[in-house]
Formats: structure tokens, C-alpha cells, sequence
């Protein structure tokens, strides 16, 4: 069976409607956190059965692969815990989330997963200071784990089809923030964005996001 791409990738194969993968964050008072990625669709019915068949066996073993894959590469590293996964949700959410114990462990745990060898002048993903969030722009990490991974991602797939939204919790109050397509809760303690997932694959947007609190 062909190698089968990335369960958070491949589901805009056969829709003509929106998928949304959702990365939710929340930073704690100790700088600790949870991230939680999800994926967002009510037709995962539908599309098992047309890509089992066009697959030549069951995709929705392939799915549960890359889950376990993911969460794997998480399990044993320092300051990582709570890895949860959940394949099969009767609201149709797919989901893998865990605990950091600080924005260094975050970092560490990243830079394995997308094969990064970090030198000094390696970007963080995550940097938390007292008053201060900053999430870097990983569209070029993106870009580099398809290369790693040999996946080749045909651009008309993505075409409006899969959409990503980033969500980041705080326990204070945001003062300020700034990043493209942010929006800043009533309580100002939530900021979501929305991309377009092909404009990251193809690195063309900063999906960076900084605020103070």
C-alpha cells in the first residue's frame, strides 16, 4: 500500500467543504501548558469508505498509524506528559493533546518531531517570559517535515478546502497583540487566527503571533 500522507493533510482529498485543524494552546501562570490539535469535520463516515477504496485497504487503520506516530514521538520526552489521543469521537473531533512543563521542553519536543538539529541559531517555536508570549512562524518547519517525510502534496487538494485556526489561552489579560488575522476575545484573554493550510505548506504566510499581558 502507498504511503498513505498525514492524517491532519489528507482528508481534503475527496470533500468539496471546509476541514478545519484546530491548534489550541494554553499558557499557565508558571509558563507551563497544554496544546491540543484537532481536526473538525462531521463527513469522516463518507470519506473512509471512498478512500479505503481508492487506497486499496483501510485508511482508517492508516489514520490511527499517523496518530500513534505522533503521539510516540512525544512519549518519554522531558517535561512532556498527558499525551492523549482519540481516533474515533461520536462528534467527529480527532484530536492528540499533552502537557509542556515549560516553552524549553515545548521546543525540545517540537524540534524531534519535525527533525530539526538545534544550533544556536535555531528559531523557537513557543518563547514565554513573564508578561510576554511569542509563537514563531512554522510554515518553514511544515515545509521541511513534508520534505523529510517524502510527502508530495499536490496544491489544487488544498484549494479553500482545509483551513487551520489557532487558538491561544492566557490567564491574564492581553494588553497587546499582533500577528495576521488575530482576533482578540471579549475578555481579552483568548486570541484565535485562521489561515489557509496550503498558504503555510507552501510557506507563503507568517503564522507567528506575539502579545503582552
Amino acid at each position: 500500500m502507498k504511503k498513505i500522507i498525514p492524517f491532519f493533510v489528507a482528508l481534503s482529498i475527496v470533500f468539496t467543504g471546509c476541514i478545519e485543524i484546530v491548534e489550541e494552546m494554553k499558557v499557565n501562570d508558571d509558563r507551563s501548558g497544554t496544546i491540543t490539535y484537532k481536526i473538525e469535520t462531521d463527513e469522516f463516515g463518507n470519506f473512509f469508505n471512498i478512500i479505503s477504496e481508492i487506497a486499496g485497504g483501510s485508511f482508517e487503520d492508516e489514520m490511527k498509524k499517523e496518530f500513534e506516530k505522533f503521539s510516540g514521538k512525544l512519549r518519554g520526552k522531558s517535561g512532556i506528559s498527558n499525551i492523549n489521543y482519540n481516533f474515533r469521537d461520536a462528534a467527529g473531533d480527532y484530536f492528540v493533546s499533552f502537557d509542556f512543563a515549560s516553552d524549553k521542553h515545548l521546543n525540545a519536543a517540537l524540534y524531534d518531531i519535525f527533525g530539526i538539529k538545534k544550533t544556536v541559531f535555531t528559531p523557537k517555536f513557543l518563547t514565554i517570559k513573564k508578561s510576554k508570549i511569542k509563537k514563531s512562524n512554522y510554515a518553514p518547519w511544515v515545509e521541511r517535515y513534508l520534505e523529510s517525510e517524502d510527502i508530495d502534496l499536490p496544491e489544487s487538494i488544498f484549494s479553500k478546502l482545509v483551513t487551520l485556526k489557532s487558538v491561544t489561552h492566557t490567564t491574564n489579560n492581553i494588553k497587546k497583540v499582533s500577528g495576521q488575522s488575530v482576533k482578540l476575545s471579549q475578555d481579552n484573554k483568548t486570541v484565535t487566527q485562521h489561515f489557509d493550510i496550503q498558504d503555510i505548506i507552501d510557506n507563503k504566510i507568517d503564522v507567528g503571533l506575539k502579545l503582552k499581558y
